[in-house]
């Protein structure tokens, strides 16, 4: 009876720490300007990022060709620099008076180093340094500058 007791307890204790484990979550936040709206959403394991999906649209409706020929340059530009990063996809997608660009980034330490270093994305500390990214830090981050957190 002491033996399946026993069992029981540790089998008890094993599903008790498995369920501690790290709650996933996610954040979205949107911020607009001049025409853009940005939608990035953070999905983390407790307080640290695991990935990072940031989806621009650009409203060209009143741009007129010039500006959207450079715009589409930028595009292509930005096209390049992220296939070359491991992990990244990146796509492009015009619609009517729409481009609409997707960027999805593993937060990775690999990653985040190469995002970091190539200036892709901006982040408190020295670029060296960071391994992971802060969740809590990120909403503080972002609201500073202006973006608002979905409820």
């Amino acid at each position: 009876m002491k033996k399946v007791l026993k069992v029981i307890l540790a089998l008890g204790l094993v599903f008790m720490m498995a369920g501690c484990g790290s709650k996933a979550q996610t954040a979205t936040f949107n911020y607009s300007s001049n025409g853009v709206d940005v939608k990035m959403v953070a999905d983390a394991e407790g307080d640290t990022i695991t990935k990072l999906t940031q989806t621009s649209t650009i409203n060209t409706k009143n741009f007129n060709s010039s500006q959207i020929k450079q715009l589409k340059k930028v595009v292509e530009e930005s096209k390049d620099t992220y296939k070359n990063i491991k992990g990244i996809t990146y796509k492009a997608e015009e619609s009517g008076d729409k481009i609409v660009e997707t960027i999805i980034i593993p937060t990775d330490e690999e990653t985040l180093k190469t995002v970091i270093s190539k200036g892709l994305l901006p982040v408190t500390g020295s670029s060296g340094e960071v391994t992971k990214l802060s969740l809590d830090k990120t909403k503080e981050s972002l609201q500073k500058a202006g973006w608002t957190l979905e409820e």
